[in-house]
């Protein structure tokens, strides 16, 4: 064994006690070290998925706005839609009362309801017996689908809660 350097000014018992005291506290110190840094790696994957959950959050109901004002333009271009466009947009915000509440969940509820009730308008049409018949029909699609046409002014004030990303922290 090495003589202790005489800087430190320890005696060889004092030396060897320093010793044993570091054995014996070194793992507990590097235990807690490693406890230290997987909590923060644990805080890290919180706040990862936190924000992961926002984003995906955030295209869902992006994607459920593009196509509410999809279905919105074609009825303001066209003035009317086909059936197979009225099934996408059903299609696309189903689940809209899982990712919205208050009144985002009633907007999306009007406007399929009056998505179907204008598809229903639509195929009662074929089977129309006189032309009278069809002409109500022909209206009632219509109308329906002004009433989905009528909620545009509303689409961007429901929504802006829902897409503001400075508010998703991002």
């Amino acid at each position: 064994m090495q003589p202790i350097p005489k800087w430190l000014g320890l005696q060889s018992i004092q030396f060897a006690e320093l010793i044993q005291g570091f054995q014996a506290w070194a793992p507990t110190a590097i235990t807690f070290l490693i406890g230290l840094f997987i909590t923060f790696i644990g805080v890290r994957q919180l706040r990862n998925g936190k924000q992961k959950l926002r984003l995906e959050m955030f295209d869902r109901r992006y994607s459920m706005y593009e196509a509410t004002k999809l279905l919105i333009d074609k009825i303001a271009i066209n003035g009317q839609v086909s059936s197979a466009d009225l099934a996408e947009f059903r299609r696309n915000v189903r689940g809209a009362e899982f990712l919205f509440d208050g009144e985002a969940r009633k907007f999306f509820k009007s406007l399929i309801d009056l998505s179907l009730r204008a598809d229903l308008a639509r195929s009662k049409q074929a089977q129309a017996k006189d032309e009278t018949a069809l002409g109500d029909l022909f209206d009632e699609e219509d109308q329906y689908l002004k009433l989905v046409e009528a909620e545009s002014p509303n689409l961007e004030k429901i929504f802006a809660r829902y897409l503001d990303l400075s508010k998703m922290g991002v």
